[in-house]
């Protein structure tokens, strides 16, 4: 019998760029996770998602960036899944993929999240019964204060400071629009993809 540990990222990915690489690169290494599985969301619970690119989209050119990083894997689970994405949700479908692939091998879940989204874990999901069911990291950057939420379990939360990756998924939005580059935000081969199926041009970005 083998234990695993496994990271999870999920997020709407509109677009994936190295922010997202490089934290789970460094909470890997940090943590010493044998890979870190990027779960795209289908609709955040969370906030608007009115200008969100479509799935297959989003997909796609996460399948693109996986071939920089051939240590992290890609599900589709919560696409599959549609509808609102919710984490208690991920982490019960890929509890049931990992039992059928590795039926004898136990797996320890590591949920990493910015620590701005887990202030507010109070108002997710079942957060008591996320919190039994997967280790929850909270990025957090150096000299941020990070507030913790009253949620049963959340003392077993484990907190990692990364340096600031200044990138974020609306500004390179916005820099697409506005005809801007976006070199050295994304791998290559994701701006490559943006410009072949005209993502993200317009107001309606």
């Amino acid at each position: 019998m083998t234990a695993h540990r496994v990271g999870i990222m999920g997020g709407t990915f509109d677009p994936v760029h190295y922010g997202h690489l490089v934290v789970a690169t460094e909470v890997a290494e940090l943590l010493d996770l044998e890979t870190v599985i990027f779960s795209p969301a289908a609709l955040p619970w969370h906030k608007t998602a009115e200008h969100l690119a479509p799935a297959e989209d989003r997909l796609a050119m996460l399948v693109l960036a996986m071939y920089e990083t051939p240590n992290f894997v890609l599900t589709d689970v919560d696409l599959v899944r549609g509808g609102n994405t919710y984490t208690i949700d991920t982490l019960e479908d890929l509890d049931t993929q990992f039992e059928i692939t590795y039926p004898d091998d136990t797996v320890e879940w590591f949920f990493i999240a910015g620590a701005d989204a887990l202030s507010g874990l109070a108002a997710w999901k079942s957060p008591e019964d996320l919190l039994r069911r997967a280790h929850f990291v909270g990025v957090n950057r150096p000299g941020h204060e990070f507030v913790l939420p009253n949620v049963t379990g959340i003392d077993e939360v484990i907190v990692v400071e990364i340096e600031d990756v200044d990138i974020s998924s609306s500004d390179i939005r916005d820099r697409v629009a506005l005809g801007q580059s976006i070199e050295g935000l994304v791998p290559e081969s994701v701006a490559s993809y943006i410009s072949e199926h005209g993502l993200y041009r317009g107001p309606s970005a």
